[in-house]
């Protein structure tokens, strides 16, 4: 087993730190809702889907339910562009659906395990895995990033990384979470789900999903379209109907330390430096140099 969110700390979402997730109409100012670029970048899923340009974070329209859809959902930036579909029918029944990119290609499967485990390949690849967890009675979802030589699909659940890369904490069903570091210092606050604007056509079906620059996009949209479906069925009291009885936590609670502490302390936005130098960001292709630019037709 790895690790757990240990009982010795303070809960996301306690009195201490309620002020991170909250909600855009808060008093809290804009930058403390803003994500910020991780300590280094993130590529679970391949660096086709992460922006390397530190100016440019992405903002995306993500509908509520697309698990249950048997129609393909476009994803598209709040601009409209085209990034993604997300691919498959009676995903309830097969347990899995595909990321497709822009170019028709597929190229990303997330599977759902059971209620509170699910994986994502790149081909036959374990890349990813994210886990419902319910430390001192407040539900959190940790990401686990996987490294080279991958789990496989025949792989059991529990192969590969045990030790959580990123945490996803707030309120879940009213959609307004943040995605977290876990085993950087800074424990930077990376990605964030909110509502959409009050006066957005259809606003009570879609959230809104803003990644900053150097985070693998598609992992989480992918997280969120898991925690949408996990937290809906709940709501809904169909949690018996879905794939699997739940999981019992496998992850050691034992042990204590300040790894999992949350700090509001604003966090200056910086390029990741590795050895005194800047990652080489023009030698790796972001998604459209493969294919239509996702915001101005093709390159």
């Amino acid at each position: 087993g790895g690790r757990s969110l240990e009982k010795g700390t303070k809960p996301w979402g306690s009195s201490s730190n309620m002020g991170a997730v909250e909600s855009c109409c808060g008093k809290r100012g804009m930058m403390d809702r803003l994500p910020v670029m991780p300590s280094q970048p993130i590529s679970a899923l391949g660096n086709q889907y992460v922006t390397f340009n530190p100016e440019q974070p992405e903002l995306f329209t993500m509908a509520k339910r697309v698990w249950f859809q048997s129609a393909p959902f476009d994803v598209q930036d709040v601009s409209q562009n085209d990034w993604f579909k997300i691919e498959g029918k009676d995903a309830k029944w097969t347990g899995q659906k595909k990321l497709v990119l822009n170019t028709g290609v597929p190229h990303c499967t997330i599977e759902r395990r059971n209620f509170a485990l699910w994986h994502m390949y790149v081909g036959h690849e374990r890349r990813a895995s994210i886990r419902r967890e319910a430390p001192n009675g407040k539900t959190v979802y940790v990401i686990l990033l996987h490294q080279s030589p991958f789990p496989s699909r025949s792989s059991d659940d529990d192969a590969g990384s045990q030790e959580p890369a990123l945490v996803a904490h707030g309120d879940f069903l009213a959609c307004q979470y943040w995605f977290q570091e876990v085993q950087s210092r800074e424990q930077r606050r990376v990605a964030r789900v909110d509502p959409p604007e009050t006066e957005r056509k259809g606003g009570q079906d879609n959230y809104q999903v803003a990644i900053a620059p150097l985070v693998d996009v598609a992992l989480i949209l992918l997280c969120s379209l898991a925690i949408d479906t996990c937290e809906q069925e709940e709501a809904n009291a169909d949690g018996a109907e879905s794939l699997g009885s739940g999981r019992e936590s496998t992850l050691d609670s034992s042990r204590t330390d300040d790894r999992w502490r949350h700090s509001l302390d604003p966090i200056p936005i910086q390029m990741p430096v590795k050895g005194g130098a800047a990652p080489k960001i023009g030698g790796v292709p972001p998604l459209w140099h493969k294919g239509k630019t996702p915001r101005g037709g093709p390159p």
